[in-house]
């Protein structure tokens, strides 16, 4: 359904992928450091936002890569977090602060209006307790969303929720 929206809060989202432009709307970059405000991969392994976007939404029937389990939802990319490289050869690390998280989540719902939140960061309990500002910040924004979002319907998330204790 083209009305349905779906935040997808990531590492960012390659906006010019031929098999996801028709349903990329708008999105928001929440860590700052892209040159456009537009969340775009910095390094390769930023693909991760742009791999769940694909599974979300990539086009159907139009010859290239794959289809998307909701290939006429719209989506909106919102980064959240980036990758480091501390040191050449060395994998990079994700890097983000619970501000950066907590306003993705913010932003999706409240101005973008977002339906549904994809939030497949795959971050360990213990890695979001190490973020700077602490994890509340993050499990207060997915508490927000879950009592607000949808005119007050929420937005569940399982994992969150699991997480949470909802």
């Amino acid at each position: 359904d083209p009305n349905i929206k779906i935040g997808l809060i990531d590492s960012g989202v390659d906006t010019l992928h031929s098999d996801l432009r028709a349903n990329l709307l708008p999105g928001h970059d929440a860590v700052s450091d892209s040159t456009d405000g537009y969340p775009t991969p910095t390094y390769p392994n930023d693909g991760h936002g742009t791999c769940c976007a694909g599974i979300l939404s990539a086009v159907k029937d139009n010859n290239l890569g794959t289809a998307g389990v909701a290939p006429g939802c719209k989506v909106l990319p919102v980064r959240a977090f980036y990758y480091i490289q501390l040191s050449p050869g060395n994998e990079p690390l994700p890097y983000s602060t619970a501000e950066a998280f907590a306003d993705a989540i913010g932003w999706s719902w409240s101005e973008a209006g977002a339906d549904i939140l994809s939030s497949s960061w795959a971050l360990p309990d213990e890695f979001i307790g190490l973020l700077p500002g602490g994890k509340q910040p993050v499990e207060d924004a997915i508490r927000t969303a879950y009592a607000n979002a949808r005119g007050g319907k929420g937005i569940p998330h399982e994992e969150a929720m699991r997480r949470l204790g909802l």
